[in-house]
């Protein structure tokens, strides 16, 4: 069920006193108990079970004004060259967002740190930084050299001897989001600069389509050196029984 995640599983199993509680059991739950074990979002999730709208629908969709992608890697990392490539196809995921809205990004964060969980033994650290664009931007390779500033600039120092930060995620955040029409150039911008940018990018989204972050045809040279470490992990992904033959569902006749 959408929204169901592991700690609100774990609290039903011990409420239904059940290992494998449905959505019939939580649809049939006293509903002032649901508030008080779910809070109001998972009471929201039961209401609309029971058939009481809670967020309308709409075909409608607005504009975001804060656009992020990050992932959790496959294994830890401590090699520069790997996370600056995941990093950069996080960037490409974040474009692909910004210019389907038709929209600039005024400036970028970018952030990677170990694992946060109490069971990691390893030294611990997390950095980040976040830098203005000088006009808002749309483009990946307007905004690559901001994010080899930014890498460059927090990735750590080590002495000899120093036991190097393995890294488990990382992302990317455009934030102070425009629409083309409040965009500002600077008086030292050029115009034809920007539009050959614009030109390389519609080609490049054209080309990669709706492909996935690993299976793009066109990225950049810097991207190439990510490893297996930083693909993303789908251990948890849903099938797709309508669309691979594999993931479809069998019916036993009792």
């Amino acid at each position: 069920m959408w929204g169901i995640g592991r700690r609100w599983h774990d609290k039903l199993c011990r409420e239904l006193r059940t290992d494998t509680p449905t959505a019939w059991d939580f649809a049939g739950m006293y509903r002032p108990r649901v508030r008080r074990l779910l809070g109001v979002t998972g009471e929201r999730t039961y209401m609309e079970l029971n058939g009481i709208e809670c967020i309308p629908f709409s075909t409608q969709i607005d504009s975001k004004d804060r656009i992020s992608t990050s992932r959790m890697f496959a294994e830890c990392v401590t090699e520069y060259d790997a996370v600056f490539a995941a990093v950069l196809d996080y960037l490409s995921s974040c474009c692909r967002k910004l210019r389907g809205q038709g929209s600039y990004a005024g400036s970028i964060y970018v952030y990677y740190h170990t694992s946060v969980h109490e069971n990691y033994k390893g030294p611990k650290d997390a950095r980040g930084l976040k830098l203005d664009f000088p006009t808002p931007l749309d483009t990946e390779a307007e905004m690559i050299p901001f994010v080899k500033t930014i890498m460059r600039t927090t990735w750590p120092r080590y002495a000899p001897g120093q036991t190097r930060y393995r890294y488990q995620k990382a992302g990317v955040i455009l934030e102070d989001i425009t629409t083309a029409d409040a965009r500002q150039l600077n008086y030292d911008s050029d115009p034809e600069r920007y539009a050959r940018m614009e030109r390389l990018q519609t080609a490049k989204d054209h080309i990669n389509g709706t492909r996935n972050m690993d299976s793009r045809l066109l990225k950049f040279g810097t991207q190439l050196t990510k490893t297996k470490k930083t693909k993303l992990l789908r251990t948890m992904k849903t099938g797709n029984p309508t669309t691979l033959w594999k993931d479809r569902f069998r019916i036993k006749n009792t």
